[in-house]
């Protein structure tokens, strides 16, 4: 019989594997979104206000935690160089720049088509 001390210590171990391996896919699926909207991590990651980037940030964000139910916000911000409440904002505005923009729907028709392929 193993003691508490020795479960608690694989229990850790366990949960960093799982931890690391669920963020080489969440890296894998944001990789393939960049290659998709012909844009690199680098301009996703960066400070720039452009219109078409923020329309990129916005719709990989929402790719992501449609994709993965359980991403945390803190996760996607991590891997786009950005503040949880950033993200928070980016979903919240997905709907309304949906019904309202067409330039934000050639984005998101464009991802949502190369993903249903």
């Amino acid at each position: 019989m193993i003691s508490l001390a020795q479960y608690n210590k694989a229990w850790a171990i366990i949960q960093q594997w799982n931890k690391e391996n669920r963020m080489g896919v969440y890296l894998c699926f944001y990789d393939d979104c960049c290659k998709r909207l012909n844009t690199t991590k680098k301009e996703l990651q960066g400070l720039s206000r452009v219109r078409y980037l923020v329309y990129r940030r916005i719709v990989v964000a929402y790719a992501l935690k449609q994709q993965f139910k359980m991403i945390t916000l803190e996760t996607i911000a991590f891997l786009m160089n950005r503040d949880h409440t950033t993200i928070t904002y980016y979903l919240s505005r997905y709907e309304l720049l949906a019904e309202y923009y067409d330039d934000f729907n050639e984005v998101r028709n464009h991802l949502t088509e190369l993903h249903d392929k």
